[in-house]
C-alpha cells in the first residue's frame, strides 16, 4: 500500500497574516462541498462505472486550502464549485496528471532550465521560476505538460493554509509571455493557485498574473 507522507513545511516566519476565519456563509459553502465529496457512495458523474469512484490520489487532491480556492473562484456557489471540481477531476485524468506525466517523460523539458522549483518566499508560498526565452511562442503539448507538472509540485509544498505560490519570470532576452493555450490550461483547473502578480527578473516591470 502507497503511504502519503506530509512534506515538511519552511520553519522561517511568515510575514504574512495568517488566513482569516470564514464567514458564517463562506462555511456553509465549505462544508456543503466537504459533505458531497465525503459521501461513502460518491463516484463521479458521467464516467465509467469501473472509474467513476475516486482514487486516493484524488481524495488527497481535494484538500481545505484546494476547496477553498475553487470556491473562491466561484464567488463561494458551492454547486457551481462541486461542478468545476468535478470538471477539472476528469481532466487531470484526461491530461495524465498521475499516470503519463512522469519525471522521466518530462525530463528533456527540463534539461535547457525552462523552469523549476525555487525554494519559499517570505511568505511561506512555494516559488516556481520559469524562463519565457526558452519557451516557443507555441509550445509543445509536453511543454505544457512540464509546466503543469511543476505547478502540481508547487502545490505539493504548499503549507496549512498556503493557496497561492510565488511565480518569478526570467524575461532576458524575451519579453514575451507565455502562449494562451498554456495560460488557458493553468487558468481552467488552477483557480486562485497564481498570484496576482508575478516577479518579472531582469525586466523593468511587474506583470500580471495568468
Amino acid at each position: 500500500m502507497l503511504i502519503h507522507v506530509p512534506l515538511p513545511v519552511p520553519t522561517h516566519p511568515h510575514e504574512a497574516a495568517p488566513p482569516s476565519a470564514l464567514s458564517e456563509t463562506e462555511q456553509t459553502s465549505y462544508d456543503r462541498v466537504l459533505q458531497h465529496f465525503s459521501a461513502v457512495d460518491y463516484t463521479l458523474p458521467n464516467v465509467d462505472q469501473e472509474r467513476a469512484a475516486l482514487t486516493v490520489d484524488e481524495k488527497f487532491w481535494l484538500s481545505y486550502e484546494c476547496l477553498l480556492r475553487y470556491l473562491r473562484a466561484t464567488n463561494w456557489n458551492a454547486h457551481a464549485a462541486i461542478k468545476r471540481l468535478e470538471d477539472t477531476l476528469k481532466w487531470r485524468r484526461e491530461f495524465g496528471i498521475y499516470d503519463k506525466i512522469t519525471p522521466e517523460y518530462l525530463e528533456p523539458e527540463a534539461m535547457n532550465g525552462k523552469g523549476f522549483l525555487f525554494g519559499y518566499d517570505p511568505h511561506g508560498r512555494p516559488a516556481i521560476y520559469v524562463s519565457p526565452s526558452k519557451l516557443s511562442a507555441e509550445e509543445s503539448p509536453r511543454t505544457i505538460q512540464f509546466i503543469v507538472w511543476l505547478l502540481e509540485r508547487a502545490v505539493d509544498l504548499m503549507g496549512p493554509g498556503v493557496e497561492t505560490l510565488a511565480l518569478l519570470g526570467d524575461y532576458a532576452d524575451n519579453t514575451q509571455n507565455p502562449s494562451f493555450g498554456m495560460v488557458r490550461t493553468v487558468l481552467g483547473h488552477h483557480p486562485n493557485t497564481l498570484p496576482r502578480t508575478s516577479s518579472a527578473l531582469r525586466s523593468s516591470h511587474i506583470f500580471p498574473g495568468f
